[in-house]
This record gives structure tokens, C-alpha cells and sequence, in this order.
């Protein structure tokens, strides 16, 4: 199983990787790996189909003949480019860090290329320019991109190198008069209305926002807000899947696969737990936490050689009442759980 998960670690971004799961069955726990379409890995001969066959474009449930799977899109590291060292950058730089982004600020000024490089961020360019930055930056579809430099002509330039770019979110902050002279001049550059309209500026929430730091709550919260929406699933956590890989002792994945009504965790959110009820991660804590803790640990330690490997755990979040605090989410959360051994 390590070289399974060593493959999703080194994925290409630029690629498209959705992993395929039997969660009924025997079989139960079985999965595949496919590429742009592609099948690179099976446990089994009985996944033919490739991704083009059915829509696997984000998380769900699929029936074939006697079979369910659960698919999932893998996301990759999410990233977070910050234009501008300013009060402004250098506070989302730090959010962006808490939030556990890869975070990448070019500035064309050392000296706040240094506060960049105090407050954090993973890589730090200093350039002549924001556009010779963001030229060597690969955009994809895990990549938010956030434009707060100190002038009107660095923002021009710089979403001019941006809208060429695939990416998950771009934000820019000025004025509204700002905002309606750079869509002209961009609009003049040849870019389309539509292509316009995806750029979240002026930037952040409306939450009446003053502080760099209010500020950056409002930016992060803005792109939380739209890549949540897109429902492309969580991935592995780094530090799940460094734990995978090293994989030095059983312990049991859990996936959430489906969620009906309210619920604390979308499909996709994962946990690691290990015999001693020690756990990397979450499926959304409470309740479900509990029973898939109490579960992954009678999994582990039951002494029956041919212990199944895999099982799908139902926690309804209706049972109880307001005065006792337990359940009154009124959904309810299916968790596969999958054996891993050393």
C-alpha cells in the first residue's frame, strides 16, 4: 500500500487523479487509481471503466451490477499566491499559512520580501516585477491567486499574467473606481466579459473588514467560500499521507462517503487511527469521531485473521435532544473504514 499512496503524494497537479472505492461486499475496501481517464492502479481485475465512462468529476456514489464505489477527485496541495508584501499581503501570507496553504509571495521590494520571508511564507520571489513573477508560477486548479500591490499599473500586469493561468480563485484589491478602470484596460487587452467576471474584485467577504488582518479574514474566507462550492473533495491532508507512506503500524483510514441532512464534515474528509486511539485528522468530531474511533480500534485488535478488511459505519445525528446535546444535527454520516497494515 505504500507505493498506492506514494503515487497520490508525487501527483502532477495538472492532472486529473480520482480515486475508486468498493464499499459493499467482500471486496469491501478495494480501489483503483486513475489518471486523466486512465487506469494506473487496481487491487482487483473488476474496474474496467475509465472516468470518461461515468461523471467522476467530484465525490460520490456509484452502483455497478451488485457493486457500490465510492469516488472521490483528489485534490491536490492547496496554494495560495499573494502579490504585494503590504500589510495587507503579509497578513493573508500568515492566514494563508494557519490554513495550512502553500503560500508564495513575490514582491519587488526586498525589504518586504524579508517581512514575507519572517512571517512564514513557503517560497518567497523578489522580482522586478509582479508579472516576471507570476511567469514562473504554474497555475492549476488548486491555486488562489490574491493581488494586493500598492499600484494600479502592478495589478494591471499582474491579472493580465493571471487570467491566462488556470486557477481556483483570483482576488484584487482596490476601490470600485479602481475596479472599473482595470476591467477596461483589461477588457482592452482582449480579455472577455466572462473571463472578467470570475475575478472576485473588489476582493474578500462583506464584513466590514478594516484591519490588514479583518482584512485577510475576509479574502480567506472568500476563497474557502468558492472552493468549497466547486465540491471537488478534500484529498489526503499532508499529514495523513506522509503517515500513510511511512506506514510503520496498522492503523485504519476513514473516509466520510456520504452525508445526508446536516452534518459537521463534507465527502472526502479523512482520519487516521491507530490502536491506541491516537488520530491524525477528522470526520467531523462528536459523535461520528466517537464511533469511528471506538470502531477503527475493535477492527485493529480483533484476532481473527481473516478480519475484514473494510466496513461502512451509518451515525445518525438525530437520536437526541437539545438538554442532553448529542444529535440534534438531524442528518446523518456514512464512514468507510479501511484496515492498513504496516
Amino acid at each position: 500500500m505504500k507505493e498506492y499512496f506514494e503515487r497520490i503524494r508525487k501527483m502532477d497537479p495538472q492532472d486529473n487523479y480520482v480515486e475508486l472505492k468498493v464499499i459493499s461486499g467482500s471486496a469491501a475496501g478495494d480501489k483503483a487509481l486513475y489518471v486523466n481517464g486512465q487506469r494506473i492502479y487496481a487491487e482487483r481485475d473488476f474496474f474496467p471503466l475509465t472516468t470518461a465512462s461515468f461523471d467522476l468529476s467530484g465525490t460520490g456514489i456509484l452502483e455497478m451490477g451488485d457493486r457500490l464505489f465510492y469516488h472521490e477527485r483528489l485534490c491536490g496541495k492547496k496554494k495560495l499566491v499573494v502579490c504585494g508584501a503590504g500589510h495587507v499581503g503579509l497578513a493573508v501570507a500568515r492566514l494563508g499559512r494557519f490554513l495550512e496553504y502553500a503560500v508564495t509571495v513575490i514582491e519587488d521590494r526586498e525589504e518586504f520580501a524579508a517581512k514575507a520571508k519572517e512571517c512564514g511564507a513557503d517560497h518567497v520571489m523578489v522580482c522586478s516585477s509582479f508579472a516576471r513573477g507570476l511567469e514562473e508560477v504554474r497555475g492549476d486548479g488548486d491555486t488562489s491567486f490574491v493581488v494586493v500591490t500598492r499600484g494600479h499599473c502592478d495589478d494591471l500586469e499582474s491579472m493580465k499574467v493571471i487570467l491566462r493561468k488556470d486557477h481556483a480563485y483570483a482576488g484584487l484589491m482596490g476601490s470600485r473606481k479602481k475596479v472599473e478602470m482595470l476591467e477596461k484596460n483589461l477588457g482592452e487587452e482582449g480579455f472577455s466579459r466572462e473571463a472578467l467576471e470570475q475575478v472576485h474584485m473588489p476582493i474578500g467577504l462583506k464584513i466590514g473588514a478594516q484591519t490588514p488582518e479583518e482584512i485577510a479574514v475576509s479574502i480567506m474566507g472568500e476563497i474557502i467560500e468558492v472552493n468549497r462550492k466547486r465540491k471537488r473533495g478534500y484529498g489526503y491532508p499532508e499529514e495523513i499521507l506522509e503517515a500513510l507512506c511511512r506506514a510503520d503500524r496498522p492503523a485504519v483510514l476513514a473516509t466520510v462517503i456520504r452525508k445526508a441532512g446536516s452534518g459537521p464534515r463534507e465527502p472526502g474528509a479523512k482520519m487516521l487511527v491507530y490502536g491506541d486511539g491516537r488520530f491524525i485528522g477528522t470526520v467531523g468530531g462528536g459523535m461520528v469521531e466517537a464511533r469511528t474511533i471506538r470502531t477503527a480500534g475493535e477492527m485493529l485488535h480483533r484476532k481473527d485473521p481473516d478480519r475484514a478488511p473494510a466496513r461502512v459505519i451509518s451515525v445518525a445525528l438525530n437520536a437526541g435532544t437539545m438538554e442532553d446535546g448529542k444529535g440534534i444535527c438531524g442528518g446523518r454520516i456514512d464512514v468507510l473504514l479501511e484496515v492498513v497494515e504496516a
